[in-house]
């Protein structure tokens, strides 16, 4: 569970502990990753999305200590008011939110397929709000909206790469209705990516 020593993500990871899940959450918050696997007898690995070396770092470390893993649930989320990059040259609610989940998941994805595992993803009815550039990904151009714009791309382009999971379903990741609440159809404002802002 990336993402669940706070928000949604602890709220399901707790869950699912609770149903008897050996749970592994990351953070990017050491003593409050460290407090919430301590809490839900987990356990807790650090990394920030915001650096991509640390995601590599987390997949490396997430193999050697797992011969298998039946869900990967990409919980990290971020909307920035103000646009800033990364050290790793990207928009930062668009690495946080796409790229370093998208990144994991791909590093992880053998091992997922020998499970074989499930990738869930979560989403935001602000998908509908975004609108893949493939030349402005780092909103240089356009119109930032308080990073709404932002945010709603990333999580339009995670419901997009998503369909690219082999063996994948969308599913709700939702602590009022249970984690693994089933099936659900997100709205999504489609899919196709444009090279003109």
């Amino acid at each position: 569970m990336t993402a669940g020593s706070s928000g949604i993500g602890k709220a399901a990871a707790t869950d699912l502990a609770k149903d008897g899940a050996t749970v592994v959450i990351t953070g990017r918050d050491p003593q409050r990753t460290k407090a919430v696997a301590d809490q839900i007898g987990g356990i807790g690995y650090v990394s920030d999305f915001e650096k991509l070396d640390d995601v590599r770092g987390l997949a490396d470390k997430l193999l050697a200590a797992y011969h298998r893993i039946d869900v990967l649930a990409n919980s990290a989320g971020s909307m920035y008011k103000v646009s800033e990059l990364t050290a790793d040259g990207f928009e930062r609610t668009l690495q946080a939110n796409y790229l370093a989940p998208f990144l994991l998941t791909r590093l992880l994805l053998p091992r997922l397929a020998e499970s074989p595992g499930r990738v869930i993803s979560t989403s935001s009815n602000a998908n509908v709000q975004g609108r893949v550039h493939l030349d402005d990904l780092n909103f240089t151009r356009q119109r930032w909206n308080s990073g709404l714009g932002a945010y709603g791309t990333s999580k339009l382009m995670n419901n997009c790469s998503r369909r690219n999971w082999r063996g994948s379903r969308p599913f709700r990741l939702s602590p009022s209705t249970r984690a693994s609440s089933g099936p659900a159809s997100p709205r999504t404002g489609g899919c196709s990516a444009s090279s003109k802002p």
